[in-house]
């Protein structure tokens, strides 16, 4: 396609925390919504302005009430933001100026007024530049992961107040992120866990690290589920590998990012 550009995607984004808070609030229709919104961006040079928004409308095949509201929500959770000259997106607008620079710098490397030393020395230092933003973008990479390993380790040993028990536990993004990896009842398993949380809080029985009782919530929440009184069911063909069991692993491979 002519004048096509494109604009960096990350392969996690999916467990963004704000783009969670979206998940939770409109599914996987906001999660598409929100991409083809910076799409849409990307082609209006950066920036919307509010006679724009019916347009964006129709193209988007929404009504303007409805993608209002889901502006607001993305401005809320700071996914865009908005000054005096419309709602924009931080990350979009230095991928349009990166991609301005090498384009310039790209004219000045390809004038044919220059003499060939010239052109490549253009070139180098064009090539330069891209490697270097490219390093650049590489380390904060890695420092994300170190920062994301670094927090799931102290979380392994970490006892926290009640309070923020409660607040983990209850808390949206952990609720729907453990419905929709284990199948639950979203209504059920919230009146479970206020309940099981009163018990944890009268019995004082909460003094264990945090991903100890969020896997014992769900292990408690099956096995009532289950009508088991306890007792682990077994899956035919499974070789008495329990139901729970291979739960829990279902969820914490998924739900790591959830706090």
């Amino acid at each position: 396609m002519k004048n096509a550009f494109y604009f960096e995607h990350d392969y996690n984004a999916r467990n963004d925390q704000k783009i969670l808070q979206l998940r939770a609030e409109m599914g996987w229709e906001g999660y598409g919504l929100y991409f083809a919104i910076l799409e849409n961006l990307c082609e209006a040079d950066g920036y919307f302005k509010s006679q724009a928004l019916a347009g964006l409308a129709f193209g988007l095949n929404l009504d303007q009430a409805r993608l209002t509201e889901i502006l607001n929500f993305l401005i809320k959770t700071e996914l865009l933001l908005k000054d005096e000259k419309g709602i924009y997106s931080e990350r979009i607008k230095e991928h349009l100026s990166k991609r301005q620079r090498l384009s310039e710098n790209g004219r000045k490397g390809g004038s044919k007024k220059k003499a060939p030393l010239k052109q490549k020395e253009s070139q180098a230092s064009d090539l330069l530049q891209a490697g270097e933003e490219r390093r650049g973008e590489e380390r904060r990479g890695e420092k994300r992961k170190e920062e994301e390993i670094s927090a799931r380790d102290s979380e392994n040993s970490l006892i926290v107040s009640f309070e923020k028990l409660n607040e983990t536990l209850s808390g949206e993004i952990f609720q729907e992120q453990v419905c929709m990896s284990m199948g639950f009842e979203k209504k059920d398993f919230q009146d479970f866990t206020t309940k099981w949380l009163a018990r944890k809080k009268l019995s004082k029985d909460y003094m264990y690290p945090i991903t100890k009782l969020r896997n014992w919530l769900i292990t408690d929440f099956e096995k009532q589920k289950n009508g088991n009184s306890g007792k682990n069911t077994t899956t035919s063909g499974n070789s008495g590998k329990n139901t729970t069991t291979s739960g829990k692993e279902k969820f914490r491979k998924s739900a790591t990012s959830a706090n």
